[in-house]
C-alpha cells in the first residue's frame, strides 16, 4: 500500500511539474513574441525615418525633416522599451 501511495505521489508531482513547465514555457514564448514585435516595430519606424531623411535630402522640405525626426523618436522609444520590459534591476 505504501509503495502505491508513493508511486501515485511521485506521478502527481511529475504531472504538476510538467504542467507548471508548460505554463512557464507559454509565458516565455509570449515574452519572446512581444520582444520580437517591439523590435519589428522599431525597425519599421527606423526605415520610415530613413526614407523621410532621404526625401528631405532630395527636396529640403521642412515637413519631411520634421516627420523624419518624429519617426527617429518613435524608433528610439520602441527600442528603449525592450530593456525596460525585459531587464530586472539588480541591487
Amino acid at each position: 500500500m505504501r509503495a502505491t501511495v508513493r508511486f501515485l505521489a511521485e506521478l502527481a508531482s511529475a504531472y504538476l511539474a510538467g504542467l507548471l513547465g508548460f505554463f512557464a514555457l507559454l509565458i516565455l514564448l509570449a515574452g519572446a513574441m512581444l520582444a520580437w514585435l517591439i523590435g519589428c516595430l522599431s525597425g519599421l519606424f527606423l526605415m520610415i525615418a530613413l526614407a523621410e531623411s532621404a526625401w528631405w535630402l532630395h527636396t529640403y522640405s521642412h515637413h519631411a525633416a520634421v516627420t523624419a525626426l518624429g519617426y527617429y523618436g518613435y524608433a528610439a522609444e520602441t527600442f528603449a522599451v525592450l530593456p525596460v520590459l525585459f531587464c530586472r534591476r539588480i541591487n
